[in-house]
């Protein structure tokens, strides 16, 4: 169906909305420019290889008008372009309705209803995570999406947003029959989600506002949570089964001096009765904070490679901590960097041509491009490297939101003429986005 602009062509494009039901239950609304010929810049869309959807068929045995009513801002509900209702329970339910939507050169809004318990029984959505709440169900507020390295992580659902470190665009309500229903918009920009709750009606009102992105949302139900968990996690794949030694007690610490220190704490340990499964190290056991290194001399780290091995003898483990931000050392020994900067793999100023220069530990750093292919085989080939030097267990990937100790680029050359950021017309989260962050327009 086609949404005509309310502004007109001219000032806002129309837009193509499509509506299906998929082989599992699943309902995908998915909407973009109705001209394939539009001025408008094109809007991201998640790669397939990072949330697979091209996998998930339409369903032969359901119809779009089973679970889907068009309103259209018509007589039957002005406020409602469409509502989508669950039969997880047996009993036609109405539980989400889709009002206004709208695309534009970095700026993507949706706002909808959700329809749960009311009353007394009222308990509102919980998810969009990753956020530390006093609440497990979302109060009024607005709750922002975008990775960022925070010290604080609580959140009180105003702005400026203490988003952190993970984005996932999810949430979970129950209806009014008992049973249960998910929504996982597939959107990577920064977002912020207002969020409006109506405990009489029962009902949520959420506006979506996003610096890009098309609109694609899905929507799932099951008889309880856990069932609609199931069908989230088709959409964005299965969690790694921990290993069961990664549920022991891990002994984790910044500011470890050399190997005698932890040998004192492993000593330590088994001196006072207490189970010690795992042993990791932060930051220090690096050459220079150096990834895929370890310090080799005498008096800090050159006997760590033994100390692991003891661990092993004992029927322990060990971890250390890998940062997204690999050193910048041109010109130096360094293989990591030497390889990666000759195959290309690293993240590229706003010019396109140069590594972004970030900072972290190691002062000047660069970060890995993991949508070039290149970059999974360059950093298989450290970790392999490293392994066979230091028999670790598993890793400590840290900072990878992308964290930067400046604001965007560090140094003026970096500068593009025009950051990408001036052209947001709208800027989530109430705080610059590059705070703590490599720039926006970093290619």
């Amino acid at each position: 169906m086609t949404l005509a602009s309310a502004a007109g062509d001219a000032v806002v494009p129309n837009l193509q909305l499509n509506v299906s039901v998929k082989a599992n239950g699943m309902i995908q609304l998915k909407w973009s420019y109705a001209d394939a010929k539009t001025p408008m810049r094109k809007p991201f869309e998640v790669p397939d290889d990072i949330v697979t959807l091209s996998a998930m068929k339409d369903s032969t045995a359901h119809k779009v008008a089973d679970y889907v009513t068009l309103d259209n801002h018509g007589a039957s509900d002005p406020n409602s372009l469409l509502t989508v209702f669950s039969d997880a329970s047996g009993t036609k339910t109405k539980i989400f309705s889709l009002g206004a939507v709208m695309l534009g050169d970095y700026f993507n809004l949706i706002n909808s209803m959700v329809y749960t318990d009311k009353g007394d029984n009222f308990q509102g959505i919980m998810g969009l995570a990753e956020r530390t709440v006093n609440n497990l169900f979302l109060p009024d507020g607005v709750y922002s999406l975008w990775s960022r390295d925070v010290p604080n992580p609580v959140e009180y659902g105003t702005l400026p947003a203490a988003n952190m470190y993970g984005v996932h665009p999810f949430y979970m309500g129950k209806a009014s029959d008992g049973s249960w229903f998910g929504v996982y918009t597939n959107l990577a920009s920064a977002q912020d989600w207002w969020l409006k709750n109506d405990k009489a009606a029962g009902a949520v009102n959420i506006t979506t506002i996003a610096a890009g992105g098309l609109g694609d949302v899905w929507i799932m139900t099951g008889k309880d949570p856990n069932e609609v968990t199931m069908k989230y996690h088709e959409i964005v794949g299965k969690p790694v089964l921990t290993p069961i030694w990664a549920l022991g007690w891990n002994q984790c610490k910044w500011g470890y001096k050399n190997v005698t220190e932890l040998r004192a704490v492993k000593a330590g340990y088994a001196e006072n009765d207490l189970p010690l499964d795992t042993q990791w190290t932060d930051i220090d056991y690096m050459k220079d904070y150096r990834d895929f290194t370890f310090d080799d001399n005498a008096k800090t780290f050159k006997e760590l490679p033994q100390f692991v091995s003891e661990l092993h003898d004992a029927g322990m483990k060990y971890i250390p901590i890998l940062d997204a931000g690999i050193a910048q050392r041109k010109g130096g020994d360094y293989d990591a960097y030497n390889t990666g900067a000759a195959k290309g793999v690293f993240i590229k100023d706003e010019g396109g041509e140069d590594d972004f220069t970030g900072e972290v530990w190691p002062v000047n750093s660069v970060y890995p491009d993991f949508f070039k292919p290149a970059t999974s085989t360059w950093w298989k080939d450290q970790l392999t490297q490293f392994w066979s030097t230091l028999n670790f267990d598993g890793l400590w990937l840290d900072m990878n939101e992308a964290s930067n100790f400046c604001n965007g680029a560090c140094y003026e050359d970096q500068l593009a003429a025009k950051p990408l950021k001036y052209e947001l017309p709208y800027t989530p989260t109430g705080r610059d986005l590059e705070t703590k962050s490599i720039a926006l327009g970093a290619k």
